[in-house]
């Protein structure tokens, strides 16, 4: 596979968002020899690292319950406006 696009302008076709010092890191796992070239192993091992497990499902469960003011395990959207 062959791409002629640089490297944040990829990232951000499939969605991301990432700013100037990411892309620099990201690259940096892609292409470590700094050839200019992401080879396909090289690019799995940036979005392996990228897509470590999330280890704080306790936070996130705590932050929904804010929202979630009626305890019904659902939240509106006039609740996330809040």
């Amino acid at each position: 596979l062959y791409l002629r696009m640089p490297f944040g302008a990829l990232l951000r076709s499939l969605g991301q968002n990432p700013s100037d010092t990411e892309v620099k890191n990201m690259a940096a796992i892609a292409d470590p020899s700094g050839s200019g070239s992401i080879t396909l192993d090289g690019f799995q091992k940036m979005i392996a690292q990228k897509l470590q497990p999330y280890t704080g499902t306790a936070e996130v469960i705590e932050a929904f319950r804010v929202f979630d003011t009626a305890g019904t395990g659902t939240v509106s959207t006039a609740d996330l406006r809040r």
